[in-house]
């Protein structure tokens, strides 16, 4: 062979074994990236995942309210001076004293009606004669059955409680000397100081239960209907339990900004009144809450998905993978969803992240 040709197959050579070497190396670069993209895959964590449950769906809103005390009103008399007054946060109960005029006591009577007349012989019967002969039996002093008809029966029991309270013994009774409320009342102010004339308002009262007031808008109503249970929190953040006792029409209520809004009034009464403490004339937070579906296949919202054309779908976690499933959601509320179609069941594991 001549020096040329040796030279030239010496080259052909090296150049084979250097492209041979380097598709070796080549290969073994894609190989390991392929190995390392299994590995990846198989160890990879497994996504946040909450199982689907049968449950109801219930749906939650919140409102504020006023805690006070229930039916505030004033009460007075006319004629004479103010001698004395109840102190703020007496409870007078039936029979007891309010206030003195002319150092002459004005009681409580329990009764619906106001006193809108006197009591005295010869006068017509009437339901209010009823409610004194009731009060007057109750206090001990009537021994017949009440009814309507003011008889001497009637008055004797008058002049025996008028000698107890120190009042003369006339055996009738003026209007202004007491005052008929449907329960005991609370002294909740002094309107009025002693030396004053007396006046229709010489104390504001209010009943001895609290309720709460709550103006709710209208698409939340549903969550609170008559006798429904509702939470209630309190300012020192304990909570208790009330129940809707009212609810009043649609009406226009003033808001922050100025203008009105349709609200309407709701009224809770809290099942246990000891539990509200000594609050009183404070805002409170109520959470309302109504039973959507019965019975509902239910999932986190976030686990929803929009599909191409409209549908939703939702990826469950089986067997270590990821697996889309087309579902038709119901009714949405507090961040779940209710599925009505779908190869879905309770203890699924559905994929939030």
């Amino acid at each position: 062979m001549s020096p040329v040709k040796k030279r030239t197959a010496l080259w052909i050579s090296a150049a084979l074994v250097v492209s041979i070497g380097c598709g070796a190396t080549a290969a073994m670069v894609w190989g390991g990236s392929a190995g390392s993209d299994a590995n990846t895959a198989e160890h990879a964590p497994a996504p946040k995942t909450v199982a689907a449950a049968r449950e109801d769906l219930i749906e939650r809103s919140r409102g504020n309210g006023q805690l006070g005390y229930t039916d505030p009103r004033s009460v007075g008399s006319a004629g004479g001076t103010i001698t004395r007054m109840s102190d703020i946060g007496t409870v007078v109960e039936r029979g007891g004293e309010l206030f003195r005029v002319d150092d002459l006591p004005v009681n409580l009577l329990i009764g619906d009606l106001p006193m809108w007349r006197g009591f005295a012989a010869g006068m017509s019967d009437g339901a209010d004669v009823l409610m004194l002969e009731q009060n007057l039996r109750d206090l001990g002093y009537f021994t017949d059955t009440p009814d309507k008809k003011f008889t001497a029966r009637t008055a004797q029991a008058v002049s025996a409680w008028q000698k107890k309270l120190g009042r003369p013994r006339t055996g009738s009774i003026e209007p202004g000397q007491v005052v008929f409320a449907s329960g005991p009342l609370r002294i909740a102010e002094q309107k009025a100081r002693v030396g004053d004339p007396a006046s229709p308002e010489v104390l504001a009262v209010t009943g001895t239960t609290k309720d709460i007031l709550v103006d709710l808008e209208p698409q939340l109503a549903a969550s609170a209907p008559l006798d429904g249970e509702v939470e209630v929190r309190l300012p020192d953040g304990k909570t208790l339990t009330g129940k809707v006792s009212a609810v009043g029409a649609p009406r226009e209520q003033p808001t922050g900004s100025g203008g009105t809004a349709l609200r309407i009034p709701i009224t809770i009464t809290p099942v246990d009144q000891a539990a509200t403490g000594t609050y009183a004339d404070v805002r409170v937070q109520v959470s309302f809450q109504r039973v959507l579906v019965t019975d509902a296949l239910l999932i986190p919202t976030a686990a929803l998905l929009a599909t191409p054309g409209g549908g939703h779908s939702v990826e469950v976690w089986r067997d270590g993978k990821r697996v889309s499933v087309v579902v038709t959601p119901g009714s949405f509320a507090d961040g779940r969803v209710s599925i009505d179609e779908g190869d879905l069941k309770p203890g699924d594991e559905v994929v939030v992240s």
